[in-house]
C-alpha cells in the first residue's frame, strides 16, 4: 500500500488529454504561423530572372540570388520571434512557466522550420528546368542560420521581459 492510498487520496495521473490548450497554441499555432510566413516569403521575395545550364542556375551575380531573398526571410523570422516573445511574456505569469516556454520554444522551432520547407518546396515547384532559356529562379534559402532567429529573438524578448520583472518588481 503506497503513502498516498493511506492518506486516503489517489495518486494524479497523467494523460495526453491533460495537456493545456497552451500547448497547442504554443506548437500548432506557430507551426500554423510558419506556413503562413513561408507563402508570404513565397509570394514577396525577390525572384532573379537566371539561366539554368544543366547543373545549377546562373544568374547575373550570386548575390541576386541570396541576398534578397535571405534578407526578406530572416525579417519575417525577427517580425515571428518579437511576436512570439511579446505573447510567452504576457503568458509567462502562471503555473509551470519553464514548461511553457519550453513548449514556446519548440513551437517556434517548428515555425521556423515550417516556414523555410513551404516557401523553397513551393518556390522550387514553380521553377521549371529549360536548358539555356532565361527563367524566374526557385526560391532558396542560403543561410540555413537565419532558421534559428525566430527562437533566438523570441528568447531575448522574454529574458528582457523577466530582467525588467526583476528589476522593477512589476507582472506585466
Amino acid at each position: 500500500m503506497s503513502l498516498s492510498g493511506l492518506a486516503g487520496q489517489e495518486p494524479k495521473r497523467h494523460r495526453a488529454a491533460d495537456l493545456p490548450d497552451s500547448a497547442l497554441a504554443a506548437l500548432g499555432g506557430q507551426t500554423l504561423a510558419g506556413i503562413l510566413l513561408g507563402l508570404i516569403w513565397l509570394v514577396a521575395a525577390p525572384r532573379p530572372v537566371a539561366q539554368w545550364i544543366g547543373t545549377y542556375w546562373l544568374a547575373r551575380s550570386e548575390l541576386d540570388f541570396s541576398a534578397g531573398q535571405d534578407v526578406l526571410f530572416g525579417l519575417l523570422m525577427v517580425g515571428a520571434g518579437l511576436v512570439t516573445g511579446t505573447l510567452l511574456a504576457i503568458w509567462s505569469a502562471g503555473p509551470r512557466p519553464a514548461r511553457r516556454a519550453a513548449l514556446w520554444f519548440g513551437g517556434s522551432v517548428l515555425g521556423a522550420a515550417a516556414c523555410a520547407l513551404v516557401g523553397c518546396a513551393l518556390g522550387g515547384a514553380f521553377a521549371v528546368h529549360q536548358v539555356g532559356a532565361n527563367l524566374v529562379a526557385p526560391l532558396t534559402l542560403t543561410s540555413w542560420g537565419l532558421l534559428a532567429a525566430w527562437p533566438a529573438v523570441a528568447g531575448l524578448v522574454v529574458a528582457a521581459t523577466l530582467i525588467a520583472r526583476g528589476l522593477f518588481g512589476r507582472t506585466w
